[in-house]
């Protein structure tokens, strides 16, 4: 019967992602709409999503110290609501726009004003269903069937399956849903997805009561605390971690999905094929790793291990950046002409880019939460606070990386990402290896992960080359090489108060 009540999780886990990544993408080009399509009102509403993930995990947290027996009534409950509200939200969203169109002439000439009201607005939107939709994964977790020392397992299927979802979701929105249904009709299919998730888990808790009332019943969901005090503060630490694995994410996913935008064009097709990439790797990632059983102390190592790969697989990704635009010309005349081969590449390019730091990124998921000793509060609460923690980083570092980026430049801001995660890793491995480890050997370590990052980072970094915007204008440039493309333009750079972008290129 688990093996059943599994394949049945792992559907709405599917339908959960799929109709998440549906609305984000949606509410994102309708807000767009409303308030202008600038990276300001893109990164508000990605923080404003992520910041209702952070609370609605938070929120769970609470609801498995109270209500653990009622899992799936609570998780049946929030997945109708949010259906309900995906219904309503194309008439709340238009009730904002009048809203913000009504109040713009009393402000518009004020810019900080303008950014301030157009995140409140956009909070006023979507920050109630997202607040629900950030409960799925703690409370999906929970419901998972195993046993307490197998939760890493649980939740790492159900991360695994989310992302699979949103990842499927992304891909046929933009090849199939949009150009077929339009926007209106693509978020309500993201509302009937939700309100069948919600019927699926009433009619698994009608089939299986018994077994349903056994598991939250069993120690899994009462767990005895030994030592309090200590398991609080490792809990604290791995979640102040978790935070800066988001933030440090967040800012390095922002800054390499412009990057790209410029070489190959700012098309939605260059867009959803990282996105893809992306959720997918990060799902196979988190599956892989949680089928096998660690103790803790073993989750800690691989967990220090995993940061410090994270950042070198980060590292790595800005070596072969600016390689890009000079590969994608050089091949350009064998996909020019056809649209599948330009969708490839894109495919391509965006493995070559994402591919390794998602995997690295989702297995240090289920790493983090085996990281956090059982005693250290109930599984479903711990699984509710690290999601709160990354979801937390991740709405700070989209709301701030616009400001990182028009401050440092997208190499400084990629490289700022790169160099926190791995102090983050490092001061990780140090906490969990130092009692056992001479002062030779950690500053060997030390010195060797230094020495890894500063050998491939590389020694120019031209931004002339990802200015060009190679890929919007590859139909003209024929059989010349970016060298001689560049020796024949001039650049043009203005601000605009958000982030530094280039004029398109005038010929001299």
């Amino acid at each position: 019967m688990n093996g059943a009540k599994k394949a049945l999780l792992a559907c709405i886990a599917l339908a959960s992602g799929a109709a998440s990544f549906i609305y984000l993408f949606v509410w994102t080009r309708l807000l767009a709409l409303s308030f202008g399509d600038t990276p300001g009102t893109t990164a508000a509403t990605l923080a404003v999503f992520f910041a209702g993930l952070a609370i609605g995990a938070w929120a769970c947290n609470r609801l498995a110290s109270r209500h653990g027996q009622s899992s799936f009534t609570i998780l049946a409950a929030l997945e109708i609501a949010t259906g309900l509200y995906g219904f309503a939200s194309l008439w709340i969203l238009r009730g904002v726009e009048l809203l913000y169109l009504s109040a713009y002439p009393s402000f518009f000439q004020h810019p900080t004003v303008v950014e301030g009201v157009r995140l409140f607005m956009t909070a006023l939107a979507i920050l109630l269903p997202t607040i629900l939709m950030g409960a799925f994964v703690p409370l999906l977790s929970n419901s998972w069937p195993t046993n307490t020392a197998k939760i890493v397992s649980g939740f790492g299927a159900v991360v695994g399956w989310c992302m699979l979802g949103a990842a499927g979701a992304a891909a046929a929105l933009i090849y199939l849903l949009l150009p077929a249904l339009g926007l209106t009709f693509s978020v309500l299919l993201g509302a009937a997805l939700n309100i069948l998730a919600g019927s699926a888990v009433f009619m698994l808790v009608s089939r299986l009561p018994t077994i349903v009332a056994v598991e939250h019943s069993s120690p899994r969901a009462n767990l005895a605390v030994e030592n309090p005090s200590g398991d609080r503060a490792e809990a604290v630490l791995m979640s102040v971690g978790f935070v800066v694995l988001g933030f440090s994410s967040a800012i390095f996913g922002t800054s390499c999905v412009r990057l790209l935008a410029m070489v190959m064009g700012a098309s939605v097709y260059v867009y959803s094929a990282l996105i893809v990439v992306v959720l997918a790797a990060v799902g196979i990632g988190s599956m892989v790793y949680a089928r096998a059983e660690r103790s803790t102390e073993e989750h800690q190592r691989r967990l220090a291990a995993l940061e410090c790969g994270l950042a070198f697989a980060a590292a790595l990704s800005l070596v072969i950046l600016p390689r890009i635009p000079f590969l994608y010309l050089h091949y350009f005349p064998l996909f020019r002409n056809s649209f599948g081969r330009q969708i490839a590449v894109y495919f391509v390019v965006a493995g070559l880019v994402g591919l390794l730091p998602s995997l690295v990124l989702g297995a240090a998921f289920p790493a983090t939460i085996g990281s956090v000793r059982e005693s250290a509060t109930q599984a479903g609460g711990k699984i509710g606070t690290c999601c709160a923690a990354y979801a937390t980083g991740a709405a700070a570092g989209m709301l701030l990386s616009g400001l990182a980026i028009s401050m440092i430049g997208l190499h400084g801001a990629m490289t700022f990402s790169v160099a926190i995660t791995a102090v983050l890793g490092s001061a990780t491995w140090w906490r969990e290896r130092a009692p056992h480890q001479s002062h030779f050997k950690l500053r060997a370590v030390a010195a060797l992960l230094l020495v890894c990052i500063l050998h491939i980072w590389p020694v120019t970094w031209p931004r002339e080359v990802f200015a060009a915007g190679i890929g919007i204008d590859a139909q003209e440039l024929g059989q010349e090489s970016v060298s001689d493309v560049l020796s024949g333009m001039r650049l043009v750079y203005y601000r605009d108060g958000a982030a530094s972008r280039p004029e398109p290129f005038l010929p001299l």
